[in-house]
């Protein structure tokens, strides 16, 4: 569930509109999720397979979708990432650890 302001995509529901969703609202594709971070207006979810979907402000390349200032309103599966046991978010940047104990950056 996603609720709040939108102005990247930040919410997730196919939208970049300027606008605020005061109301959870179900994130479609969002299913059998193990963890969720949220940063400066992007968003991580780490599935239950290991993988992980990224998607509002990539301003900086923070989606981890190999580029820089495209934001992005729905999940996009972070290709070349798999295996991973838990994410974290900052203001612009996001990590991951492997289940190897290997972090990504």
């Amino acid at each position: 569930m996603a609720w709040g302001y939108n102005d990247f995509g930040n919410l997730g529901n196919g939208s970049t509109s300027d606008n605020y969703i005061t109301e959870p609202t179900q994130i479609k594709r969002l299913v059998s999720i193990k963890q969720i971070y949220a940063g400066n207006d992007f968003s991580l979810a780490l599935k239950s397979d290991g993988t992980v979907y990224s998607w509002g402000d990539n301003t900086y390349g923070q989606l981890g979708i190999g580029v820089e200032d495209w934001n992005v309103s729905t999940l996009i599966k972070i290709e070349g990432l798999s295996d991973v046991k838990a994410i974290a978010a900052g203001n612009a940047h996001a990590m991951a650890i492997k289940s190897d104990g290997t972090v990504r950056a």
